[in-house]
């Protein structure tokens, strides 16, 4: 039965992860509703592209590396690896809609 509810857990992560991931980049360019974009990007913290896409890296990566076997050394693994992945995905979804 712990098995069944790991898979879902890490399939549920990676769809929501994929799905935030998704409509960051293409929601979130600043010309998707026939808009302009401005000559500066918005700071790093107050921009929504980088928030929402480095959430769905942290949940891509994060909750499938806590959930192949849990312990409390690997949430730990798990911390380091989505905070690393959330921070490169957001910056390259950041990198995408600013363009």
């Amino acid at each position: 039965m712990a098995t069944v509810a790991r898979f879902t857990g890490i399939a549920v992560a990676v769809v929501v992860g994929l799905g935030l991931i998704l409509l960051a980049v293409t929601l979130g360019d600043c010309s998707a509703f026939g808009g302009r974009c401005p000559a500066d990007p918005p700071p790093l913290l107050e921009d929504d592209v980088f928030g929402m896409a480095a959430a769905g890296g942290a949940l891509l990566v994060g909750v499938p590396v806590l959930l192949t076997a849990p312990s409390w050394r690997r949430l730990g693994i798990a911390t380091v690896a989505a905070l690393g992945a959330g921070l490169l995905i957001g910056m390259l979804a950041r990198s995408l809609a600013h363009s």
